[in-house]
């Protein structure tokens, strides 16, 4: 049984309107009956109140809907693979941000310029390490065929 008919079933069992439970979980009408038709799939916070609200725990409510764990997994893995390229990106922006202050106070006698080197130094072991994690990352996908 798919996620949406589980939730009409519960919903019905209750003796509630799609209205009903549209308020108890604080959303649209119209989108309960999205949920129930498959149109659109509850988000992770929707689908824990559901599991609350009708007793029965998330694998009842999404036991045999793969495509919506499967959906949900794919998010999660694209946003990790997003956030450490927006990592490296930072950090390479913030690296050549004080690189060039560094070179803006290179003649100054208050200034040691020796602090410059070690902080290309590591900035390059931590950039290197962010490429060398998702260079792993990639491996190991390949390996175990993992979208």
């Amino acid at each position: 049984m798919k996620i949406g008919e589980m939730i009409k079933e519960n919903r019905v069992n209750k003796n509630m309107t799609q209205e009903d439970l549209a308020k108890k979980l604080f959303v649209s009408r119209p989108l309960v009956s999205k949920w129930e038709t498959g149109k659109s799939y509850p988000d992770l916070h929707q689908l824990i109140q559901l599991s609350d609200f009708f007793e029965i725990s998330l694998d009842e409510l999404m036991r045999e809907d793969i495509h919506l764990v499967n959906k949900k997994d794919n998010y999660v893995k694209k946003g990790i693979a997003w956030e450490n390229w927006n990592n490296l990106v930072g950090l390479i922006l913030v690296w050549l941000a004080i690189d060039i202050g560094f070179n803006f106070f290179e003649g100054n006698e208050l200034f040691d310029i020796d602090y410059a080197w070690y902080f290309r130094f590591i900035m390059l072991v931590l950039i290197g390490t962010i490429l060398w994690h998702n260079f792993l990352e990639k491996i190991i996908k390949k390996l175990l065929k993992i979208d």
